[in-house]
């Protein structure tokens, strides 16, 4: 099986010790079938310890204690790793914060940006990321299922025409996200009524004429999905559960959030928005390119998922979303510093969201479930 790495792979090198966040914390960690047999057959108190930390149900996942794993030590490292016993580790955390998927003849691996490390290495990036052949294998974590080769050779084909479309940068990247989506949703249609042979006549453009339906006009071109539907989702979804607790600087985020936009109307929030959007645009230019990165690192790690589900417009939905959650904080430190955060900032910011939204299964299926009612 071939294995292709993100451009940036052989540039991490983990802190250990020294890292400010640990792994441990703050998210759902799920347990591979493997390591969950292993489990099973220990005998003894070592067994039954691990056994008693796995909740109950499928999918198999680490029972948190205070919103950390049990198996964290106190200098925040894995206790079995620490212990020579890396077999009893999750297959997710032996490869973390690498991700790993299969798709039948080859592997991709990028980063999870809830790693610090990896967040500062995001943050400064201002170009277009590619794959590249790696010649060792990296176990895969997730496997898509699905043995239609012609659509992943589509999809293949597609993520690298929507990509070169994006670094064509002919437009503001709000106005090429929405191409991008209205793209999608008309390839979407085709694929869920099973005519594949209309996609070659699906056209990436910017013209509204040619985005039909699914062209979007309204006043705030940044707020791609409206505050009112951010509004639930964070309000509703991220800040859950004692936020303040498992994540404190993140709830402060969103407090600030709520404070700044509860006043408006939908219209006026929407203005609001991406006004102030381009304001600190305009202050340090470079901005944009790094959202444009973020948003294409997006695509590269969510697009070839639609292999398994055939629904290519949740990976453009959910990619958009995340580009937006990181715009909008970064505007909040904008807006409450009256400049440009720092790197060092950014790259928190970065590793706050993705460990709020992007690491629980569940919350994904929420942030959607309220796409889904309040967008589509």
């Amino acid at each position: 099986m071939k294995t292709n790495v993100i451009s940036f792979y052989h540039e991490f090198h983990c802190l250990a010790g020294a890292c400010p966040h640990s792994c441990c914390r703050g998210w759902q960690i799920p347990v591979d079938e493997a390591t969950y047999q292993r489990y099973q057959s220990l005998k003894g108190l070592r067994g039954y310890s691990l056994r008693r930390h796995i909740k109950r149900g499928e999918p198999h996942v680490i029972r948190p204690v205070l919103f950390r794993c049990p198996f964290e030590n106190s200098d925040h490292l894995c206790q079995h790793q620490c212990n020579g016993q890396t077999e009893l580790m999750p297959l997710v955390c032996r490869v973390y914060p690498r991700h790993s998927v299969s798709y039948g003849s080859f592997t991709e691996v990028t980063f999870e940006a809830s790693c610090p490390v990896i967040a500062a290495m995001l943050v400064k990036q201002r170009k277009r990321l590619s794959f590249l052949p790696y010649n060792q294998t990296v176990d895969p974590v997730w496997v898509m299922e699905n043995e239609d080769e012609d659509f992943l050779d589509f999809l293949l084909r597609d993520r690298e025409k929507i990509l070169d479309f994006l670094w064509a940068k002919e437009r503001p990247l709000h106005e090429q996200m929405q191409a991008i989506y209205a793209y999608t949703r008309q390839e979407n249609d085709w694929i869920s009524r099973n005519h594949m042979e209309h996609l070659p006549e699906v056209v990436l453009s910017y013209d509204p004429t040619v985005q039909g339906d699914y062209a979007i006009e309204r006043p705030g071109g940044y707020a791609f999905y409206p505050i009112a539907t951010i509004d639930r989702m964070l309000l509703e979804h991220v800040d859950y559960g004692n936020l303040l607790l498992r994540s404190p600087k993140l709830y402060r985020l969103i407090r600030r959030y709520d404070r700044t936009f509860r006043k408006m109307n939908v219209k006026e929030a929407d203005v609001f928005f991406h006004e102030k959007i381009l304001e600190m645009l305009a202050t340090d230019p470079t901005l944009e390119d790094k959202y444009r990165s973020y948003y294409s690192y997006n695509l590269q790690q969510l697009y070839l998922q639609a292999y398994e589900t055939y629904f290519v417009l949740r990976q453009t939905l959910l990619a958009t979303l995340y580009t937006q959650l990181l715009i909008l904080f970064d505007l909040l430190d904008y807006l409450e510093n009256g400049r440009v955060s720092d790197e060092k900032r950014q790259s928190e910011v970065l590793m706050l969201l993705e460990i709020g939204c992007r690491h629980n299964p569940k919350m994904t299926e929420n942030l959607f479930w309220v796409i889904r009612n309040d967008f589509l």
